[in-house]
């Protein structure tokens, strides 16, 4: 029998160590290839456009697949029925692109192609064909209706058959904040509801409609502050007393962005001063009657009252 010397035997369990350790480690190892990471890219859906602010602005939508890493988007162009060209890329944390070179009376086509990390080129999207056009001027003349329950804003109307989008913001300078209509108006009237505790400013664009919507600037601000929202002066204020406490009550106000009433009394030799706060129409005085006391309500806004409603007098000698 072969006698091997023991530092071969070592020499060996160690290399056979080494290789397992390395198969294990392998075998654990996350992120490696697969035949799917290297397939090719689905394309992107639901491209729209919009000519405003001087660009044509191209969106899109991705929805991301199981082991396939995208790097980006190709942005192709074509003029008319010309090749495409080549126009942008554009990171994979970006599903829009704003095309600046154009001119205005002519047709594009714009299509794209999703460019994955193992440098795999999807199929071209749908082709979108815009015609961009010269936007409309804004309107002019927003003014607001304070109702019940709404603003209702209008405007004059702009010739030439264009429809409008709304805005409104938080901030003067930035009074085209947020879009307001989902689909664009056909009429120069829009009703919102009420913003009771800050200004708010509102703006109208006009938009003429080809084959994309070609939206014009923005008009000027309307302010709404409710700081000027006054409500109705409060009616037919009655009162009953009972056990030595006087009831007063009258008839609710319609507005439904009232914050409440506020009760005034007065003696027979003083002045009107406000001795409650109350959500609700009606009032019931505690204190012992023992001359003749007024009373009158305002109606709460935002931050005005209304003027004070016709006084009841209670006389403690009188039913």
């Amino acid at each position: 029998m072969m006698i091997v010397p023991r530092k071969v035997c070592l020499a060996s369990a160690l290399m056979l160590f080494t290789v397992v350790a390395i198969m294990l480690s392998g075998c654990g190892q996350k992120g490696r290839p697969t035949m799917r990471s290297f397939e090719k890219p689905a394309p992107v859906s639901g491209m729209t456009a919009i000519h405003k602010d001087g660009k044509v602005t191209i969106s899109w939508s991705y929805v991301k697949q199981a082991k396939i890493v995208v790097k980006g988007f190709y942005v192709e162009r074509a003029e008319g029925n010309a090749p495409f060209n080549n126009l942008a890329f554009v990171p994979a944390d970006i599903t829009h692109y704003d095309d600046e070179k154009f001119d205005s009376g002519k047709e594009y086509r714009y299509r794209i192609r999703v460019y994955s990390l193992r440098n795999m080129i999807s199929d071209a999207s749908q082709e979108l064909k815009v015609d961009p056009v010269r936007p409309p001027d804004p309107p002019g003349d927003l003014t607001y209706r304070l109702t019940d329950d709404a603003i209702d804003i209008t405007w004059r109307k702009v010739d030439g058959g264009v429809s409008y989008n709304i805005y409104r913001g938080t901030d003067r300078e930035k009074c085209n904040g947020l879009r307001l209509n989902a689909e664009p108006l056909k009429s120069a009237f829009f009703r919102d509801s009420v913003t009771v505790n800050q200004v708010v400013y509102y703006s109208v664009s006009s938009i003429i409609m080809t084959n994309l919507a070609n939206e014009g600037d923005s008009s000027k601000c309307l302010i709404v502050d409710p700081h000027l929202f006054v409500p109705v002066q409060p009616s037919d204020v009655r009162f009953a007393r009972a056990e030595g406490k006087v009831y007063i009550s009258w008839k609710e106000n319609s507005e439904k962005w009232l914050k409440g009433y506020r009760v005034y009394r007065k003696s027979e030799s003083g002045e009107f001063v406000p001795v409650a706060d109350v959500e609700i129409p009606s009032f019931v005085d505690e204190v012992p009657l023992h001359e003749v006391v007024s009373y009158r309500i305002a109606a709460l806004g935002p931050f005005s009252e209304s003027s004070l409603s016709e006084p009841v007098r209670v006389n403690p000698n009188r039913r």
